[in-house]
């Protein structure tokens, strides 16, 4: 879904451009239901626990965080620059096994 920044203070990194893409899939009444859902502390545990707005868009981002990876190891497996596969290599490494 994006890079989780465990050494630091916890917080995760989402790509705009990602959050744009998945929050196109949901209607306008269920984006501002997610944006409330993950604003308010009390209704954010509730909202991982049940079929919500928010989780619709976690969703949504984790498939399209899943599709881009996808491709960069399709894009790895299928490079004959050794340039390139070796960018492609330290980022894959780099977001399977952290920095």
């Amino acid at each position: 879904m994006g890079f989780w920044n465990k050494t630091r203070d916890g917080s995760v990194e989402i790509p705009m451009s990602n959050i744009a893409e998945a929050a196109l899939s949901l209607d306008n009444r269920a984006l501002t239901e997610a944006i409330e859902q993950l604003k308010s502390p009390e209704q954010f545990t509730d909202m991982l626990n049940s079929s919500s707005a928010a989780s619709q868009l976690i969703e949504a981002l984790c498939r399209l965080y899943l599709q881009q990876f996808q491709r960069r190891v399709e894009r790895f497996q299928d490079s004959n620059d050794p340039a390139e596969v070796e960018r492609l290599r330290r980022q894959i490494s780099q977001e399977l096994f952290g920095a």
